[in-house]
């Protein structure tokens, strides 16, 4: 069966995502969690963390079934019911919302992402910007696999280097 198409929507619309959720298309997500996020999980105490671009949200239930305090946020609606789906008991872990606007529970330890693409320098001056040190707060993985939102990643670091003023403390 061939992809389904869509059309032409800006990804940092909501519409773009929800066009692929309620077409229950979704290459990017894997049904599972990654082995090195399950990895750290096990192998780190438990921390307050956002996962911001959640989607289905198997990274956020892997952090709460291990005791972390996690917040997934998602900006499609559709997503986020998924991800409720996923979640079972969890459910309540996951809300939309959009990650450029301030988010309840903040400030968080750790905020975890797994986005194709190379973005170091953008996530450097968001922990710059929250005073945040840099060692030992970061690591990045390379994706291992190509996902569908692999050509944004450009137009997100923009966004977020854009934006990062009002990550800044007075």
């Amino acid at each position: 069966m061939a992809d389904p198409t869509f059309p032409k929507r800006d990804p940092a619309d909501p519409d773009f995502w929800e066009l692929r959720y309620a077409a229950r298309f979704a290459p990017w997500d894997a049904g599972k969690v990654p082995a090195r996020l399950l990895s750290f999980v096990e192998a780190s105490p438990p921390q307050h963390v956002l996962v911001p671009g959640c989607g289905s949200a198997w990274d956020v239930r892997c952090f709460a079934e291990h005791g972390w305090d996690v917040l997934g946020i998602d900006f499609s609606r559709l997503a986020v019911e998924e991800a409720r789906r996923i979640l079972g008991p969890h459910a309540q872990r996951v809300r939309e919302a959009d990650f450029f606007a301030p988010t309840a529970g903040a400030p968080f330890d750790v905020v975890y992402e797994d986005f194709a693409g190379r973005y170091e320098d953008t996530i450097r001056d968001i922990l710059r910007h929250l005073g945040l040190p840099e060692a030992d707060t970061i690591a990045i993985a390379e994706a291992t696999r190509r996902k569908q939102s692999d050509g944004l990643s450009r137009r997100w670091a923009e966004r977020y280097k854009a934006e990062s003023g009002r990550f800044a403390h007075a």
